[in-house]
């Protein structure tokens, strides 16, 4: 619990510390970044690349939590394109 509430913490902080960014970079960038890290979001790249990441450097722990990243995309990807698609038609 104590960890979440540090994670919680420091999201607060940076969120904050953002939002009082007042710079013409943030305004020009931001606007170009957060549409396609979005798109990268809504089709599973940034979370295979997530799974990448703690496979390389998560130890056994790490690739654990990975492969049930990857069965999770995986299964959700076949009930809402498989299973979902058929009780429609």
């Amino acid at each position: 619990m104590r960890v979440l509430a540090g994670l919680r913490d420091r999201d607060r902080r940076l969120t904050r510390r953002i939002a009082a960014w007042d710079s013409m970079v943030v305004r020009r960038l931001l606007p170009r970044l957060l549409p396609a890290f979005g798109e990268a979001a809504e089709h599973t790249k940034l979370w295979w690349a997530a799974a990448l990441l703690m496979a390389a450097g998560g130890g056994r722990r790490g690739r654990r939590a990975a492969a049930a990243g990857v069965l999770a995309m995986a299964v959700a990807e076949l009930l809402s394109n498989g299973v979902a698609k058929q009780l429609v038609e």
